[in-house]
């Protein structure tokens, strides 16, 4: 959004599990019963994440390893892309991946349609927090944002974020509650802070401050 000049209009809430949340998380995880716990375990891995430029199944699980020495982009034994969370999970449980990178709320959502369960997987260097409904590895990153490019009129942005502001599942006009019934979320709320996401982003190569630009996914495959 920095690159293209685009300004943050609204926030959204997501909703999952009965909580309305504004930030995520990634996950680190791994089968129940396999040899992997440790970083240096992970040396050994064939990891699995959505695509080099995934934030919560890709990005947030690589910041959080180099803050513990391993860069998953040069010491995994094997590192592939799905470009689907659900492909991770089942690639992970078949033994096909030895390490699986996926958002909070992913395994979850396979375990409430009944297409696995929980006592299948472990989850690696979890973070133990109360507060949040799902378990995690990694630190939080703010829900999705909705962006305006410069070339919008702020008048119209404003119009656009005041409707999206009115959009609440709990409302009881069917007006405004079921566009979030259908779409997952719970509403939209003012432009939260993404400056935590771009420091992530910095530290692990994917925003280069002084050109203000993000690479593309391209730019590492043909490096």
């Amino acid at each position: 959004m920095v690159e293209h000049g685009v300004r943050t209009v609204a926030s959204m809430v997501n909703y999952r599990k009965g909580n309305s949340l504004e930030r995520f998380a990634g996950v680190i995880f791994t089968r129940e019963n396999s040899s992997f716990y440790t970083v240096e375990d992970l040396k050994r891995a064939r990891i699995e994440a959505v695509s080099i430029a995934g934030l919560g199944a890709m990005q947030l699980q690589q910041a959080t390893l180099l803050t513990l020495g391993f860069d998953v982009m040069a010491d995994a034994k094997r590192l592939s892309f799905s470009y689907n969370q659900n492909l991770i999970v089942e690639d992970v449980e078949s033994g096909y991946a030895d390490v699986g990178f996926v958002r909070t709320d992913m395994i979850d959502r396979l375990v409430a349609a009944g297409t696995t369960t929980w006592d299948k997987f472990r989850i690696l260097f979890q973070i133990e927090d109360p507060t949040f409904p799902f378990r995690r590895s990694t630190s939080f990153t703010p829900e999705w944002p909705l962006g305006a490019l410069d070339h919008v009129p702020y008048s119209v942005s404003q119009e656009f974020a005041s409707h999206l502001y009115q959009l609440d599942r709990f409302s009881s006009d069917p007006l405004y509650a079921d566009p979030g019934i259908a779409g997952g979320f719970a509403t939209f709320v003012n432009p939260m802070n993404y400056m935590t996401l771009l420091v992530m982003l910095e530290t692990i190569g994917y925003y280069n401050p002084e050109e203000m630009k993000c690479m593309r996914s391209t730019d590492v495959y043909e490096a």
